[in-house]
This record gives structure tokens, C-alpha cells and sequence, in this order.
């Protein structure tokens, strides 16, 4: 029998198939189960359609320790949502949706975190829940809520609840029964913090269905579905509605003295956590393309966090006419 050794130009070839495995979406399901009794730190308040809920995580900055409830004022420097929900009060008592994993993740590996905040200026009432095999000393930690990789095979879905929570960062879940799905949870009262502020996507995102928000007539920022004069920007730095037929929340028109000078003035009732930056502008005309927008042109007369009072720098004289006006521009 002959062999391959004997003819030095003999070759033999091995042919390779390259099978692809298809990637998947990989989704986190995230909420809380439908008709519990929630509430507040009071014990008595039901957790009521003011709360909103996000989906999100926090840098890992080896030179910060993550939260807790005594660092709540640095949480906002740290904190990344990137899912938001309204909560549906009662009887209804639900929040949550679901997130497909992609641009604007987070690294694989990182802890994710459901956050719950009253949207209201003072007397804040937060919750902060995870899953965290460290802290409970759980023979699993497979259950951590751990942020999944964008795709991979299988397409294996998460599942972040408030059933599946183990760790309370900021207020309590509380297991009525040995039923799972009896769990609920309490918010702790939160002070010294400034309001977290809405993200304009996402405010976008509980705002408008995803149909609405596939058309750009109704869901973009310089876009007035419901035909009042006022763009979506516009009413998400006012905190009104985009959708439903008003006229409320008008910035009004007023005169300062101050020292002796009478100044216009522009009362603004704004959102306390609308992600937007707002200016007073000030021309001699309303026809006009060029106006002149924050200092020295105009100033801040006084501001609290649902309010800001601009005023003019300058004078009101017989023989000048001064029109001021709110500017909103997105971060």
C-alpha cells in the first residue's frame, strides 16, 4: 500500500463549516406585581400615581462605595437609568416593563437596581431594591441581578422584580405571606436631596406610546400634538401634558421693584426635575429673531424648585417697551 510519505507533492486538505450561532436580544424584565398594598414610610399612604420607577445602575468608582442610605445626596452624581415607568396607583398598584439590552448599557457584570422615587419637591420618599448574593449570603448568586451581555445564544431573559429583589438599599420589601406574590414594598422618607432629575428620553418614553413616539408629528421635541401653542419641550420643562387639551401653567407677566426701579418680571412655574436648561430673554419687540437670554440681560429674580422669577435688568421708562421670554434648550 502506497502512503503519502512516498509522494512529496501529495496534499491533503481538511475542509472546516463554519456554523454561526444566531445572537439574540437579550431583554430584562423588570416590576412588581400587580394589586399590593405599597407604601409610603408613614405606614399608612399608599404608594399613588406620583412615584415613577426606573431601571438603571451606578458607576463602579472604586473610589465611591456604592449606595447606601446614608449617601443618598451622592446618588444622582452616580446614578444611570436607562428604563423608566410610571406607577399606576391604586387598586392597580404596578409599574415595569421590558428593556432590550444595547447602546447605553452598561459593562456585563455590572449590578442593576430598581429605583422608585415621589416626584415632589420636598419631603421625598425613595426606594432602592436589588438582588445581591453578598449581602443575603445566598448559595446562589447566580440570581444577582447582574447586567447581561447585549446578545448571545439562547437570547436568556432577566427578571428583576420586586419578588425577586433581596437586598432593600433604601426602604423595605415586605413579604405579607410565603407567597411570593404577596410582596410589596415601603419607601423611606429621603431629605437634604434635590429631586432626581427626568431624563428627557425617558420622560419621552412614559409620555407617549411607542406608536406615537414611531411619529414624529406627535413625539418630537419641537412637535404640539395637542395643538395649544406649546412645543414638547416645551411641556416637559412645565411639567403639562403634550396630549390633553389645556392652557394652564402660562408663565405670567409681572412687574419688580427693586430699590426704587420698576423691572418686568416673568413668573414661571416649571417641572422641579425636568432635564432642560431655561432662560429669560428679553427684546424691545415680539417681531423679532434675535433675542438677548440670560445675564446681564436678564436676571434671576428668585427661584425655589417648582418656580423661577426672571426680571429684566433693565427698567421700565415711559419710552421703552421690554417683552420677556422663556427659552428651554435640552442638556
Amino acid at each position: 500500500m502506497s502512503s503519502l510519505l512516498h509522494h512529496p507533492f501529495a496534499t491533503a486538505c481538511l475542509t472546516f463549516a463554519l456554523v454561526s450561532t444566531p445572537l439574540h436580544a437579550v431583554d430584562i424584565d423588570w416590576g412588581t406585581t400587580p394589586f399590593a398594598a405599597n407604601i409610603e414610610s408613614d405606614g399608612t399612604t399608599p404608594v399613588g400615581d406620583d412615584f415613577v420607577f426606573y431601571l438603571g445602575w451606578f458607576d463602579n468608582d472604586d473610589a465611591w462605595p456604592g449606595p447606601s442610605s446614608s449617601n443618598t445626596a451622592e446618588w444622582m452624581d452616580h446614578w444611570h437609568p436607562v428604563a423608566i415607568s410610571a406607577f399606576s396607583g391604586p387598586p392597580q398598584n404596578r409599574f415595569g416593563g421590558t428593556h432590550t439590552v444595547g447602546a447605553g448599557d452598561p459593562p456585563a457584570g455590572t449590578t442593576g437596581y430598581l429605583l422608585g422615587i415621589k416626584r415632589n419637591c420636598t419631603n421625598g420618599e425613595w426606594v432602592l431594591l436589588t438582588n445581591d448574593a453578598s449581602e443575603t449570603g445566598d448559595s446562589n448568586p447566580g440570581d444577582d441581578w447582574l447586567w447581561p451581555a447585549s446578545g448571545g445564544p439562547g437570547g436568556f431573559n432577566e427578571t428583576w422584580t420586586i419578588n425577586t429583589a433581596s437586598v432593600a438599599i433604601l426602604g423595605q420589601r415586605i413579604v405579607v405571606t410565603p407567597v411570593p406574590l404577596s410582596t410589596k414594598f415601603q419607601s423611606a422618607a429621603v431629605s437634604g436631596t434635590d429631586p432626581i432629575p427626568m431624563p428627557p428620553e425617558l420622560w419621552r418614553q412614559i409620555t407617549f406610546t411607542p406608536t406615537q413616539l414611531a411619529n414624529p408629528s406627535i413625539s418630537a421635541w419641537s412637535a404640539d400634538p395637542n395643538e395649544n401653542g406649546r412645543s414638547n419641550l416645551l411641556e416637559f420643562a412645565l411639567d403639562t401634558s403634550p396630549l390633553l387639551s389645556h392652557s394652564d401653567n402660562e408663565p405670567v407677566a409681572t412687574v419688580i421693584e427693586v430699590e426704587g426701579q420698576k423691572y418686568l418680571g416673568l413668573i414661571v412655574n416649571k417641572s422641579h426635575d425636568a432635564q432642560v436648561i431655561l432662560q429669560g430673554a428679553v427684546n424691545d419687540t415680539l417681531n423679532s429673531s434675535t433675542w438677548n437670554a440670560g445675564p446681564p440681560h436678564v436676571l434671576v429674580h428668585s427661584q425655589s424648585c417648582s418656580q423661577i422669577i426672571y426680571r429684566d435688568a433693565t427698567p421700565i421708562t415711559t419710552a421703552t417697551v421690554r417683552c420677556l421670554r422663556l427659552e428651554v434648550t435640552l442638556p
